[in-house]
C-alpha cells in the first residue's frame, strides 16, 4: 500500500501528533495519516540538519527559512515537470487522434463529400454524390474530403 495523503482521514478523526524536527517537539493537529506527517516531519529534519551541515548556520530561523525555501523550490520543479508532462501526454494524443482521423478519410471513398449548412448550422453530412442536390453546390455547402 502506498504512503496515505493529507486528506485520508475525516475532519471528525482529527488528532494531536507530536513531530520532532531540528531537536524540538512540535504538536500537530490533523486529520493526515500520522506516518505520512512523520514522513513529511523527517524531510523537513533531514533538509535543516543539511543546511546546518553545509552553512555552519546556528540560527534555527535562518535554517528554517533556507529550508523552506529549498523546499519551495522541489515542490514548484515537481508540479512544473508534472504540467510539461501532462502537456507532452496531451499533445501526444491529439496527434494520436488526427492522425486516426486523417487515417479514416483517407480510406473513404472519393465520391463521398461533406454537406453542411452555408451558415454553419447543423451537422454536416457525408452524402454520395449522387444524392446531393443543385441547391447544396449553388450555395456553396459542398466541400471535397479527397482535396
Amino acid at each position: 500500500m502506498g504512503e496515505a495523503g493529507p486528506g485520508d482521514r475525516s475532519a471528525v478523526d482529527k488528532r494531536t501528533v507530536a513531530l520532532h524536527i531540528a531537536g524540538k517537539e512540535y504538536r500537530v493537529r490533523s486529520d493526515a495519516d500520522e506516518d505520512w506527517l512523520q514522513h513529511v516531519a523527517e524531510c523537513v529534519d533531514e533538509t535543516m540538519a543539511q543546511i546546518r551541515d553545509r552553512t555552519g548556520m546556528v540560527d534555527t530561523f535562518d535554517i528554517a527559512m533556507l529550508a523552506c525555501l529549498n523546499l519551495a523550490r522541489e515542490v514548484i520543479t515537481h508540479r512544473d515537470a508534472q504540467s510539461d508532462s501532462a502537456t507532452l501526454v496531451e499533445e501526444e494524443h491529439l496527434k494520436q487522434l488526427t492522425d486516426a482521423a486523417e487515417a479514416a478519410l483517407a480510406r473513404l471513398p472519393e465520391d463521398l463529400h461533406l454537406v453542411g449548412a452555408a451558415d454553419g448550422s447543423g451537422s454536416p453530412q457525408l452524402l454520395p454524390l449522387g444524392e446531393l442536390s443543385k441547391d447544396d453546390a449553388a450555395h456553396g455547402i459542398l466541400g471535397t474530403l479527397t482535396e
